[in-house]
């Protein structure tokens, strides 16, 4: 499936690449209209997460251990270490900041995550996936 940014300029999608039994994928992104498409990583079992709310940046996934990646239309993408496996559910609160919930067991726990990998456990041993919504704090405001 395409993504488009939030910003609705730019495009994501996934292609197939090499033999079937590699499950290699590249990630492909272009301009909203499908022009200037360019490779941007090619990985085993790449899935790209989602934009950020402000169309920087976007989270993927890669690797047998779904390994997370933080990546941006002008920089190549960062391993984002620690706690990112089992993920349920994220939402992105700006360009840099968002909400996950990761299953722990029977329960879930919710972070918040930073687009440099730092975490900060928010609650734990919630019994279902964490539903997440938030209201968006302007300047000003």
């Amino acid at each position: 499936p395409v993504s488009f940014s939030p910003d609705l300029k730019y495009l994501a999608y996934l292609k197939e690449s090499g033999a079937a039994s590699e499950n290699l994928r590249e990630l492909y992104l272009a301009q909203a209209d499908g022009s200037g498409a360019w490779l941007y990583q090619r990985d085993r079992l790449l899935q790209f997460i989602g934009w950020t709310a402000n169309s920087a940046g976007f989270l993927l996934a890669a690797g047998e251990d779904q390994q997370y990646w933080y990546g941006a239309l002008d920089t190549p993408a960062t391993a984002l270490g620690g706690e990112f496996f089992n993920i349920a559910v994220i939402q992105w609160l700006d360009g840099e900041h968002f909400l996950f919930g990761r299953q722990n067991n029977e329960n879930f726990d919710l972070y918040l995550g930073n687009s440099n990998g730092t975490l900060s456990l928010l609650d734990n041993r919630i019994a279902s996936p964490p539903q997440v919504d938030f209201f968006p704090r302007y300047a000003g405001d």
